[in-house]
């Protein structure tokens, strides 16, 4: 089944958080349509002549998508946020505020329609039923990591990430700019890269799409930059993904190998539990005492949580700590590995993850796809801040939603 048919059939509306302390901003909502988050910041700070880092926003959309976000805009006046004009993008309306930093939202109310799906309309809706009884029974779905966080077309990211942790640098840079994937069409320039080694060859070969290989493989071939030092040329966002993208792929695997010991909504003695506190997330662990309250509070917002592997991650005394251990053993690992004093975009102290994520507000309705001669599916739901909308679709609907460009069904 797919979805992202075309960008306003993947609608999304954030839930902001703006401050006012300081209201040196002028804080805009925006509606913007196949438009990449950060090139879209690019776009606006040029044709507001400010630098980029005077536009904040709280969170990355995805380009194929129809989305409504505010950006914070410092040092510009209001009129020439509102006189704007790019194509795909609509000012809607503007306020004073405070700089929006990522993570400044709630969360994300999202409009989708999943096309293509390969069964009839009662047995998709006892499918569904299904799944909301699952969820009911958990209260919540499992808080994997979406596809998104690894890559599509070429799912490289966690593989980069475990290579900067080991130290191999080299082997991460080659393995970022030159590894080759059957989806990716770009698979033949990178094979003939890894063929021949030729920097400033691969440079003017590879096409100017390819902007963050093409900068690294300039910083090799032109700059004199050894394997770690031509990372420099990224951004500091995406080179944090790398890291983040290999612990994220760890984290999935200890929560799918834990529930299937022990259900997402039973706590253990030993778990680490997190929960929300005054607008922070506070952490604490199961134990003897707090264990019957603590199941009682997992039915409302509470969670058991799994760790995001760092430097400074204390493992529980349970089968999610087990299961953790068991992992890095396997994988060569310490958590000493996580530190990075010399680059500190590659450095991670780590953190916790809760194993269920809530969602609210769904409505959906399954009729005929007058497109694909199938089943269509219309849903409308709200997730909080770093839950995936398609992980939330997968399990709902009992199958991965793929984006059209990527299906091949």
């Amino acid at each position: 089944m797919i979805i992202k048919h075309c960008p306003k059939e993947f609608t999304v509306r954030e839930r902001s958080i703006v401050c006012h302390k300081k209201d040196d901003c002028i804080v805009a909502t925006i509606e913007k349509v196949d438009w990449d988050t950060t090139l879209l910041v690019k776009e606006m700070a040029k044709a507001l002549a400010i630098s980029q880092k005077s536009v904040g926003y709280a969170g990355l959309k995805d380009k194929t998508s129809a989305s409504v976000q505010k950006f914070s805009f410092y040092g510009v006046p209001e009129e020439k946020v509102l006189s704007l004009n790019i194509p795909g993008v609509e000012v809607k309306d503007v306020e004073r505020g405070d700089r929006i930093n990522i993570g400044d939202l709630e969360g994300n109310e999202f409009d989708i329609v999943v096309r293509k799906i390969k069964r009839p309309k009662p047995e998709l809706g006892k499918d569904i039923q299904k799944g909301l009884d699952r969820f009911s029974e958990w209260h919540g779905f499992i808080n994997y990591f979406g596809y998104q966080r690894f890559g599509l077309q070429r799912p490289v990211t966690a593989e980069v990430g475990k290579l900067i942790v080991k130290k191999d640098y080299e082997g991460a840079a080659l393995t970022y700019i030159g590894k080759p994937y059957p989806l990716d069409p770009m698979s033949e320039v990178r094979r003939e890269f890894l063929d021949d080694m030729d920097f400033k060859k691969a440079y003017e070969a590879f096409p100017q799409g390819l902007r963050y290989e093409r900068a690294m493989l300039f910083s090799l071939a032109h700059e004199g930059k050894d394997f770690k030092d031509c990372f420099k040329a990224l951004p500091e966002r995406l080179l944090k993904l790398f890291v983040h993208a290999y612990q994220s792929k760890l984290f999935n695997e200890i929560v799918k190998r834990r529930i299937e010991d022990v259900p997402p909504n039973v706590a253990e003695i030993g778990d680490h539990i997190i929960m929300d506190r005054y607008e922070r997330k506070a952490t604490t662990m199961v134990n003897r005492s707090n264990i019957e309250r603590v199941s009682r509070m997992i039915e409302g917002e509470i969670s058991v949580s799994a760790p995001l592997i760092g430097s400074r991650t204390i493992l529980p005394n349970s089968t999610i700590g087990s299961i953790a251990k068991e992992i890095m053993e396997r994988e060569e690992l310490d958590f000493k590995d996580f530190e990075n004093h010399t680059f500190r975009p590659f450095d991670s102290s780590g953190t916790q993850r809760e194993i269920l994520a809530r969602y609210s507000d769904l409505r959906y309705e399954v009729l005929d796809d007058e497109i694909y001669g199938s089943t269509r599916c219309d849903l409308g739901f709200f997730l909080k801040k770093g839950q995936y909308a398609t992980e939330y679709l997968a399990q709902l609907l009992g199958e991965e939603a793929l984006p059209e460009r990527i299906d091949d069904t």
